[in-house]
């Protein structure tokens, strides 16, 4: 028997996008202005933690639409920039920058984005301090864009990715670990200065206050399938979605009407 599916994916947000906020890795917003500025980077690999050669500048804004975040990244011509392409979550040697967030400012959980200057994504969430489980593909962005003398990477994290800290006279305190590699000269710049297979990694992490927002999302996920068997010529149809329902950072309604389980993803097992 053939079997044939088509997959169709809506998505309806129930908030509307910042619309002055476009994610396009220039930073030339009026809005970067007001952001939150890092530029304490020190050496970290090789850890000697000493002054970058080459200068890194952080912005960080709360949006109603979620995190964004901004790297400007020194690198004159002399410097050969490293632009190489993988699959989703495939470390391949290149230029880039990493973004750890704690949500909920715990100091326990946190998240890895990694974007490369080649366009590759990478993410995680990291448990026990230092244990990172890339299975996990989280909601996220991410666009790049260059100069002679610069590069630039501008992230947009929706707050309904992980769960969120309370909130507290309008604000909310989160955990925030970034860096940057330069492939050529080997070197990662990092701020705070720690490592990752530091035992308090996620603990140490830099605590920022900033602007709270609520963001509901609802995903409708449906589908069509057929199929066909023609020893016995029959064909038979079916259809149904799936519902994700995110009333905050902290919460998540899931429904189903008439699962299709053939489209389920699973791994190749062996059950004896």
């Amino acid at each position: 028997m053939r079997h044939a599916g088509l997959g169709l994916l809506l998505a309806l947000l129930c908030n509307h996008v910042d619309a002055a906020m476009v994610l396009d890795g220039r930073l030339d917003e009026p809005e970067w202005k007001d952001a939150q500025q890092l530029s304490a980077f020190r050496t970290t690999d090789p850890y000697t933690q000493g002054e970058p050669e080459l200068k890194t500048t952080v912005l960080v804004r709360s949006e109603a639409s979620g995190l964004y975040i901004g790297f400007i990244c020194d690198q004159p011509p002399s410097v050969e920039r490293v632009r190489t392409r993988g699959q989703r979550d495939q470390f391949v040697p290149g230029d880039r920058v990493n973004v750890m967030l704690d949500f909920d400012g715990s100091g326990t959980t946190a998240y890895e984005f990694t974007g490369y200057l080649g366009g590759e994504k990478m993410d995680a969430v990291i448990g026990r301090q230092v244990n990172y489980n890339y299975d996990w593909d989280g909601e996220w962005d991410y666009a790049v864009s260059e100069t002679d003398q610069q590069w630039f990477v501008e992230y947009r994290i929706p707050w309904t990715t992980a769960p969120l800290a309370d909130i507290k006279d309008g604000k909310r305190r989160i955990g925030l670990f970034v860096s940057r590699v330069v492939t050529k000269t080997g070197k990662r710049y990092s701020q705070p200065a720690n490592a990752f297979s530091r035992a308090t990694f996620v603990a140490d992490m830099q605590k920022l206050s900033m602007t709270a927002f609520e963001r509901a999302q609802l995903d409708i996920y449906p589908y069509l399938a057929g199929s066909y068997d023609p020893l016995g010529e029959v064909t038979q149809g079916r259809a149904g979605l799936d519902l994700f329902w995110k009333p905050s950072g902290t919460q998540q309604l899931t429904a189903t009407v008439n699962p299709d389980f053939g489209q389920v993803e699973s791994d190749q097992l062996v059950v004896n």
